[in-house]
């Protein structure tokens, strides 16, 4: 007989608990996300919201900035890929009555070598949707794409472009939502404004 067995409800009990503790867990991951601070969700991945105002019409802007540590040693390699999921707006504001909105997927892959000499980034749009305008001859949304810039082998910008038309000029939102995995660093890379 172990001692477990002089204890016979202790099973199910620890089981309950542990059942609680996991649930508890989990809406704090889930409290993490809705903040977009940028919190780990896991040992590989992060997750950050960022938002950018006064984008200039069919104008590549940086919204954010995906960054790898320049470790000392030669030890830079590993990869990442990003999934993005960015609302682009024109004039959304809650004091606009003509304003126009389109929803945009994308994931970029980056991966650095161990000298972090050489570098290589791709980038895939997976999905642009229709536009949502309210009125469509004062202000509609052409194109809103999502891009990347090297700005070097540890630093890669992600960039948005809404060309929109209508009569009444005006400047363009974007709220970005980053899910990021990666592999290999030494160092987690970190999403930030910019």
């Amino acid at each position: 007989m172990t001692q477990i067995d002089h204890f016979p409800g202790i099973i199910p009990t620890l089981a309950k608990r542990l059942d609680r503790i996991e649930r508890e867990l989990n809406q704090l991951r889930a409290l993490s996300i809705m903040s977009g601070a940028g919190a780990a969700v896991g040992t590989y991945t992060l997750l950050k919201t960022v938002s950018k105002t006064g984008i200039a019409d069919n104008t590549a802007t940086p919204v954010l900035t995906i960054t790898t540590a320049n470790e000392t040693g030669g030890n830079n390699g590993g990869a990442w890929a990003a999934h993005i999921f960015a609302l682009a707006g024109a004039a959304a504001t809650s004091a606009e009555i003509n304003m126009a909105s389109v929803a945009i997927q994308a994931g970029i892959a980056h991966t650095i070598d161990e000298s972090g000499v050489s570098s290589t980034t791709a980038l895939d749009t997976w999905h642009t949707g229709t536009t949502a305008p309210i009125a469509p001859a004062s202000r509609d949304i052409t194109t809103a794409t999502i891009t990347a810039t090297d700005t070097s082998a540890y630093v890669v910008t992600v960039n948005v472009t809404i060309d929109w038309t209508g009569i009444f000029a005006t400047t363009g939102q974007c709220v970005m939502f980053v899910a990021l995995e990666w592999i290999g660093f030494l160092t987690p890379p970190v999403i930030s404004a910019s």
